[in-house]
């Protein structure tokens, strides 16, 4: 658009090039500062506690664990099914008086 208004004006060639090479420049060091700063990232990245990391890849263990463990969930439904589970009436009675205290604050 800009070397189609230059033409129709008459400026000479030589303005219409420096106007690109300026273009150009300024693109080079946009590029350049993003590539300095994404390189910065990278570096306060790498420069984590050991505790953050010790917590990165604890976040990265239970993301690969499946959200249901078959195995638990087979065993106890072998026991109902043979008339063996029994529920912990005392746990229970602990984890309703838990969830109430907790939906009254």
């Amino acid at each position: 658009m800009v070397d189609g208004i230059h033409q129709s004006v008459g400026l000479p060639s030589h303005i219409q090039q420096s106007e690109r090479t300026t273009s150009v420049t300024s693109n080079e060091r946009l590029r350049s500062r993003e590539t300095q700063e994404l390189r910065h990232s990278y570096e306060q990245a790498a420069e984590l506690s050991p505790q953050l990391q010790q917590y990165q890849r604890a976040v990265e263990l239970v993301k690969q664990a499946p959200d249901i463990r078959h195995d638990r969930v087979d065993a106890v439904r072998r026991q109902v099914l043979n008339g063996r589970y029994t529920v912990p009436l005392n746990e229970l009675a602990d984890r309703i008086a838990a969830a109430l205290a907790r939906g009254q604050e």
